[in-house]
Parts: C-alpha cells; structure tokens; sequence
C-alpha cells in the first residue's frame, strides 16, 4: 500500500515541474486542458513552459494526460496573444494554442492537422479548449 501512495505521489508531482535535461530547461506547468475534436474524440493535455515573466519567448511542452506523447516547441506573446506552437518536425504534426494574453483565461483554441476524415476534407481544424490554467507571480524585470 505504501508502495502505490509514494508512487502516485511522485507521478502527481513530476507535472508540476518537468525537467528537460537534454534542453537543459525547466518548465512549470501551465495548464490542463480539455477539447472535444471534431470526429467527437475527447482530447485532454497538460502544457509547460519556461517563462520567467520577463521574456517574449520560451520554452514549451505539451503532453497528453496520460504523459505517453511528449512534444517541445515554443511559448511566445504576439500582440494581444498568448501563443503556444508544438511539433514533431512536419506541418502536419504542428500543434498550436492560443489564449489571450491576460491572467485567469479558461478558454483558448486549439489548431491542430486532422486526416481521420479523408483528404477531401480539409485536414486544418481549429476547436475551443477549456482549461484550469496556473497563475505565477513573478519578481520583477530587469
């Protein structure tokens, strides 16, 4: 019984802080959200990001619930924005989210390749995700 309290525990802990050692970056968890795709898959994700509070640009990641798809890519404010790209290396595996750039969103959108409906639909969906995202406070810029 011990044994499977410790377990969970440290599983619960390891996405609250997720260590990219062949980065070399530490990320804290930003959100958990979830997303109903078009094809009526329920998509739920967890996504990270170095952000100190001071820089346009970060380092991100974006896992699935379960932590068996990892994906690395960048956090970046443009304009009003709050923007997240994923990928694997090709268009097709890019993953993007976008919030606006104020505290205490719960909602954003997820654009994403989807070929589950054939190539004579097309294959760029953009849908709706809630989330329960993490506020941070940060020391000041310098």
């Amino acid at each position: 019984m011990k044994k499977i309290f410790f377990s969970s525990i440290f599983f619960i802990l390891s996405f609250a802080v997720v260590e990219f050692s062949h980065a070399g970056v530490s990320m804290k968890l930003e959100g958990t959200c979830r997303a109903t795709q078009l094809d009526r898959t329920v998509k739920t994700f967890k996504y990270f990001s170095s952000f100190n509070g001071c820089k346009n640009k970060s380092s991100a990641a974006y896992t699935t619930k379960t932590g068996d798809s990892v994906l690395t890519g960048v956090r970046e404010f443009v304009g009003d924005k709050d923007v997240y790209t994923f990928s694997t290396g090709t268009v097709e595996d890019t993953i993007r989210l976008t919030f606006a750039n104020s505290t205490g969103n719960t909602s954003g959108t997820m654009t994403y390749y989807d070929d589950t409906l054939g190539e004579q639909a097309p294959r760029k969906r953009t849908i709706k995700v809630t989330c329960e995202i993490r506020d941070y406070e940060y020391a000041e810029c310098p």
